[in-house]
């Protein structure tokens, strides 16, 4: 059975929420702080994919693709906070709900809908806006590939050797910005080296409570 459409959005208005992506970026100097401040109730956690792995104590879990709930179907859905995806395929009782693909970038306000950006990032960012969020912190964003070594800081995702950041990820960002300025939200991205130019940057231990 598919999973039921995501609208049960959380009301997180006027709040500072963290994105933790897979980029090689990240290090546990980033994750130790991002924890301390979810656990002394300064500020929301959205895990993408892997990333639930360092951050259990997150908020929310997206794991874009069924493929991904399936390599991780004997841990993932026992994550005790939100669960989605955008697969129709992963069986109900592992998720929340799914969100459905609406389109390719921008940004769409309907219940349940999301533009995918090519990335579960984007998808993240996309329903924070509806959440309420006045801030997001984007950490393990990178959106390009290392010279030498993985493209995640958790290794290369089985099947995927080629990342299309440049051509098809990073475009689709600057599409959501009129929608992040309509809502008031701030974006920031505390990924140190990131190729993603959409947002201005800054540091983690700055920008966090």
């Amino acid at each position: 059975m598919s999973p039921p459409i995501f609208t049960a959005l959380p009301d997180w208005s006027g709040s500072t929420a963290v994105v933790i992506g897979g980029g090689p970026s990240l290090d546990l100097k980033q994750v130790r702080k991002i924890g301390l401040s979810r656990l002394e109730q300064k500020c929301r956690v959205v895990a993408v994919n892997d990333a639930v792995f360092v951050s259990w104590w997150a908020d929310w879990l997206h794991g874009c693709d069924a493929k991904w709930w399936m390599w991780h179907r004997n841990t993932a859905q026992r994550f005790p906070g939100i669960k989605t995806t955008l697969g129709e395929t992963v069986p109900a009782p592992w998720v929340s709900g799914r969100l459905v693909n609406s389109g390719p970038d921008g940004f769409d306000p309907t219940p349940g809908n999301v533009r995918t950006g090519s990335n579960g990032v984007y998808q993240v960012m996309h329903e924070l806006i509806k959440a309420g969020v006045s801030r997001i912190i984007l950490t393990g964003v990178d959106m390009s590939a290392p010279v030498k070594g993985d493209t995640h800081w958790h290794g290369s995702h089985e099947g995927r050797p080629h990342v299309d950041y440049a051509q098809k990820m990073i475009p689709a960002f600057a599409t959501l910005k009129p929608a992040l300025q309509e809502y008031g939200v701030d974006v920031v991205n505390c990924s140190p080296g990131t190729a993603l130019n959409a947002f201005r940057r800054g540091d983690l231990e700055t920008e966090l409570p």
